[in-house]
């Protein structure tokens, strides 16, 4: 699913945008499955592995982590971020239709977590779940408002 929506995104964009005549997309080739699911490890490190930027990941002037650069290069993890897909989005609607749903660009990730969540997790009776907001100064479409 990914590999292939991954790969459609990067055609669409050929297609309809096309590189410039410099530009590193120029570089692109077809992901893989394993290529991919190097590029979810990595993504999941730096969230865990905090730097200032992308670049600073791969640069030896920081305590970088030799393994980013063995799975690949910063060039690839850039254009494999660029088309990173879970979706075809010509069958989404658009912003300005009613039916405009904006978690469905990764709904499939969610509804496939939770199903190997629900497969490996049972949750026992001592059970406890809790809700706390945190302020963000990010603006989303996805926001909640408690009355008080």
């Amino acid at each position: 699913m990914l590999r292939i929506e991954t790969n459609r995104y990067a055609q669409q964009f050929f297609e309809n945008v096309g590189p410039a005549n410099r530009s590193t997309t120029l570089t692109w080739k077809k992901t893989t499955i394993k290529e991919l699911r190097a590029f979810i490890t990595v993504l999941l490190e730096m969230g865990i592995t905090r730097r200032p930027t992308f670049f600073s990941y791969w640069s030896r002037n920081h305590r970088y982590i030799p393994w980013f650069g063995q799975m690949f290069s910063r060039n690839r993890f850039q254009l494999l971020y660029q088309f990173f897909h879970t979706v075809d989005n010509s069958t989404l609607p658009a912003r300005d239709n009613n039916e405009y749903d904006p978690t469905a660009k990764f709904e499939p990730v969610v509804a496939r977590a939770n199903r190997k969540f629900k497969f490996h997790y049972s949750p026992n009776q001592h059970l406890s779940v809790d809700e706390s907001l945190v302020g963000t100064k990010s603006r989303s479409a996805l926001t909640q408002y408690l009355h008080k």
